[in-house]
């Protein structure tokens, strides 16, 4: 279900008229630390890799945005670390929007992301 949202986003990027691009890594200027979220002995990470970025032609290689999907196997990650007390990683819920505050992304442009989410109607445990 997954590569079949990921491959609707990148339908969506065209038809929009930018070039959207499977797995692009998003540069950051400020690398995310993990201990900010009380993870010890983690690396910080430099790079966000997102399921899809959008760019606004090949000539520019920083995206305007990107696009992410979360099937029922990756809703976890949608809380945040240590929230849950088996989640020892920085989840998506934390690099989102520190890729959206500290990503490399086109100048003068605003940077967004597309969040699909699919989650069951019902379930002992929901992210907030």
């Amino acid at each position: 279900m997954h590569s079949i949202l990921q491959y609707a986003l990148i339908k969506a990027g065209l038809q929009a008229g930018v070039l959207a691009v499977p797995e692009y890594k998003i540069w950051l200027r400020r690398p995310l630390d993990p201990s900010t979220y009380g993870l010890v002995g983690k690396r910080r990470m430099h790079v966000y890799r997102a399921d899809v970025g959008f760019l606004p032609d090949v000539n520019e290689p920083r995206p305007v945005g990107f696009g992410e999907v979360f099937t029922l196997d990756t809703a976890h990650s949608c809380c945040k670390p240590l929230e849950v007390e088996e989640m020892r990683w920085v989840t998506s819920g934390a690099k989102i929007p520190h890729a959206l505050r500290y990503g490399e992304f086109t100048r003068g442009a605003a940077p967004f992301t597309v969040i699909i989410a699919v989650l069951p109607t019902s379930a002992r445990r929901t992210p907030s």
